[in-house]
């Protein structure tokens, strides 16, 4: 069986980046979309209840971290409502980390989350992907009980994205696929009819290791490339010996059979 960690990062406060900053990039979105964002101040980049709504119809569901604080200052609070409405219909939150360099700063981040949804988060994944694995023990030091963070190669398919290891008690699942990474030209540079197949590409080459984790930011959701979200989870559900999970779930997973070696 093959394990596919599904996740989103929530990057940007609920209000978005502001007009002038997707006007700047409209290029990326239909002219329909570009409309309502000039007539109506229309965010396109928030897209949870959307995601919600087709993995739902796929009956699937995953993960989303979110940041303790955004770079205008906005805080996690404006995502309250909804943070709690994935927990009650069960997807899992965890904690999109902003500063990895010290137990005090990640303890202060990871109750700030918990404070808002009420309930604890065991899992993490750094902003950027910027974390010095030598830190990653800090994070098992104050009770994450996952990370998703390591990237080994951006530009290609790679082994090493693929499976975990555990670093102490902290299970780590590296990231296979990002969209982020898949769309760039410094790094994948897909084309929007490369990237089902790509993804079949490293399914099959993840099921000897049998996990593999794809991150799709909400915010890509209605973008060129973003938008074909939908078919990629249709591509996935419909293979044989292929689950997609949450990633709290994979991390459940690893530790009852670990248990069952002993």
């Amino acid at each position: 069986m093959l394990y596919v960690l599904l996740s989103h990062d929530a990057d940007w406060p609920i209000q978005g980046p502001g007009k002038n900053h997707i006007l700047a990039r409209q290029n990326r979105f239909t002219p329909e979309v570009i409309a309502k964002v000039k007539a109506l101040n229309y965010n396109p980049y928030y897209n949870i209840p959307e995601i919600m709504d087709i993995e739902k119809g796929f009956g699937v569901k995953s993960t989303f971290f979110f940041r303790p604080r955004y770079e205008d200052g906005t805080p996690v609070d404006c995502y309250s409502k909804i943070m709690f409405e994935l927990w009650r219909k069960g997807w899992e939150v965890g904690l999109h980390i902003n500063d990895t360099s010290n137990v005090n700063t990640l303890r202060a981040e990871k109750n700030i989350i918990e404070t808002v949804l009420q309930r604890p988060v065991y899992g993490a994944r750094a902003h950027y992907h910027r974390i010095d694995p030598a830190n990653l023990p800090l994070l098992s030091e104050m009770g994450i009980k996952y990370d998703s963070s390591i990237i080994h190669r951006r530009d290609v398919i790679d082994t090493q994205n693929m499976g975990y290891y555990k670093v102490g008690e902290l299970v780590e699942f590296p990231v296979t696929l990002a969209e982020v990474f898949m769309f760039a030209p410094q790094c994948m540079n897909l084309s929007e009819k490369e990237l089902v197949p790509t993804v079949a590409k490293a399914v099959r080459q993840a099921r000897k290791f049998g996990f593999m984790s794809l991150v799709w930011h909400d915010c890509s959701l209605k973008m060129e490339k973003g938008r074909k979200f939908p078919e990629i989870i249709q591509f996935l559900v419909e293979q044989d010996n292929l689950r997609i999970i949450r990633c709290i779930d994979a991390y459940n997973l690893v530790i009852n059979l670990q248990t069952n070696q002993l």
